[in-house]
């Protein structure tokens, strides 16, 4: 087989990049969960604060991660790549599950900045930490098997259209900016 030109670049390699930024606020979030667990009332404000303004940049991240995918690579892997329907079918499953634990996340963050209990923040420990690995999880299962099998099945030619439509420019197959 012939070398990959630039443009069709392995795609869990362009996936990778791509989600690079919302793995790193996935990992700022851990680090500030185990800083609130361990560095007690003395940064709890701080603590507090800096797990807010992480969790909405992650809502953010996520939100265009699961608009894209859900809107333009997911209908691409099922045109061109029926046998994958099931995991697409299982992501998009987690994708919803995500939406949940984070919004019942930032719940349990703004019932912790209410209050003093510490049984609260506790909880917003244990279900902030397992929300980082159902985070992390789900990348990589996207990473390690969608785009894996996307890279050794697809064709030369839907290879340069769905980089296309991962580029930072977006866009779907017929060419429409996302």
């Amino acid at each position: 087989m012939l070398a990959e030109t630039k443009s069709e670049k392995r795609l869990t390699g362009i996936a990778v990049v791509e989600n690079q930024e919302t793995e790193a606020q996935i990992e700022r979030l851990r680090a500030i969960l185990v800083n609130l667990q361990y560095e007690g009332k003395y940064r709890l404000g701080k603590n507090l604060k800096e797990t807010g303004e992480t969790l909405a940049l992650l809502q953010r991240h996520l939100t265009q991660h699961i608009l894209r995918e859900e809107s333009f690579l997911f209908p691409f892997f099922i045109k061109h790549l029926p046998k994958v329907e099931p995991l697409v079918f299982f992501l998009s499953s987690e994708h919803k599950k995500l939406k949940s634990h984070l919004q019942n996340f930032k719940v349990l963050l703004k019932i912790s900045s209410k209050t003093a209990n510490y049984s609260n923040h506790s909880l917003l420990i244990e279900k902030g930490i397992y929300l980082t690995c159902l985070l992390r999880d789900h990348f990589q299962e996207e990473s390690k098997i969608l785009y894996a099998v996307a890279d050794k099945e697809l064709r030369s030619d839907e290879k340069r259209l769905l980089a296309k439509m991962l580029g930072r420019d977006g866009g779907d197959e017929n060419g429409r900016s996302l």
